[in-house]
């Protein structure tokens, strides 16, 4: 019998080329009088930003601008946007930009209304009240958090990357629109898009995977397989943008609902100690865990080989799993991902503590296939040094 499940997504997505033109409209339908932008440096000096403050401009909406979002941000960050959005007399926030940016008004938002300190809600559902409204716009085709419940913050402390999970993450409008990603560097493009990649990977072998996730998640592994070269090779090539774009969108419902496992809780302290972006670390991390994982979902492995565009739908499961393995590494070297822990800082004797690490990403280590134990993950961190 078929496991009850919950299928949330958010209430509206504007998708397409032009998709942009209509954030002026969707401002006033939610209501917003003044809208404060969320975005980075590189964002903000580059076209996305202006195509927004055009667009913003051009229907007379006000609005102020926090730019100083930082890769992989830390928990100090949201409070630091929520006192520009009181001093400005921000009722909406609008998140451009990647996962980062997009995390930061997310929390920014509901901060508005329940108070306290970010670290007051790490975990599933401590967020007592909505937030106030929110409009996301992703300028990469990677994280999905315009689609999740989900806002991701690193404790530097603790030098962890800490998920603060509510309903209300969810945003009001996601709005997409290719053309933000043009001026996507290659290298960010290859990341992220191995992101939205290993997103719908996961979901699709994840233990909560229901037929409604499945069915996402296989197209965006089709459509992210399918055009993630290109884009890293062209990367104004509109087409294979916006096809990137449509499947991350996809995989991020997908996985909004089914979740990710081991794959990304071993890519969380490479964020939280050394600063490893984030898909980097996930593409780290993705063969050696799904080696680790093939024996308890062979046959997802081998569909998800299917997906790739693999002959290997009559072939038996090892065989079409191991093709899918053979594949995912050619693709990550085809783009120039860098194959080793070692080839992005990390030092060899601080694997012990990134295995410590790791086992405290239960909410993830969850949906995992195969039971996945402190040895386990050391051993994987080895693998891959």
């Amino acid at each position: 019998m078929e496991q009850i499940a919950t299928f949330r997504v958010p209430p509206k997505l504007i998708t397409g080329v032009g998709a942009v033109g209509s954030v002026c409209d969707e401002i006033r339908e939610l209501g917003g009088s003044k809208v404060l932008v969320v975005t980075d440096p590189g964002v903000a000096a580059c076209p996305p930003l202006a195509m927004l403050t055009e667009a913003l401009d051009a229907g007379g909406v006000d609005y102020a601008v926090f730019d100083q979002v930082i890769p992989e941000p830390p928990m100090e960050q949201p409070p630091q946007c929520l006192e520009l959005a009181q001093s400005e007399g921000a009722d909406l926030l609008l998140g451009l930009g990647g996962g980062s940016s997009m995390d930061v008004a997310k929390v920014t938002a509901f901060l508005m209304t329940n108070g306290g300190n970010p670290s007051d809600y790490f975990g599933n559902e401590l967020v007592a009240k909505p937030g106030v409204p929110t409009i996301l716009m992703p300028t990469t085709a990677g994280t999905a958090s315009e689609v999740t419940n989900v806002a991701i913050l690193k404790d530097r402390g603790a030098k962890l990357k800490e998920g603060i999970v509510t309903q209300h993450n969810y945003c009001k409008v996601g709005i997409l629109d290719p053309r933000l990603t043009l001026s996507v560097p290659t290298d960010v493009s290859a990341a992220t898009g191995m992101d939205a990649l290993i997103h719908a990977i996961e979901c699709y072998i994840s233990v909560k995977a229901t037929d409604m996730t499945d069915t996402f998640a296989l197209k965006a592994i089709s459509l992210c397989a399918g055009n993630l070269r290109r884009v890293c090779e062209d990367g104004s090539d509109l087409a294979a943008r916006t096809k990137m774009q449509q499947g991350c969108l996809i995989g991020g419902i997908s996985f909004a609902n089914a979740g990710v496992g081991g794959v990304h809780a071993l890519s969380y302290p490479l964020g939280g100690a050394y600063d490893v972006p984030h898909g980097v670390a996930n593409s780290l991390m993705m063969l050696p865990v799904l080696r680790f994982n093939a024996p308890a979902c062979a046959e997802r492995m081998a569909d998800i080989g299917v997906a790739m565009g693999l002959d290997v739908a009559q072939a038996p499961a090892k065989e079409g799993a191991d093709a899918a393995l053979d594949a995912l590494a050619e693709l990550v070297s085809d783009i120039g991902i860098p194959p080793r822990l070692r080839d992005v800082g990390v030092a060899r004797e601080d694997l012990e503590a990134m295995a410590d690490s790791a086992m405290t990403v239960t909410r993830l280590l969850a949906n995992n296939p195969r039971p996945l134990s402190r040895e386990d993950a050391l051993a994987l961190y080895e693998e891959v040094y």
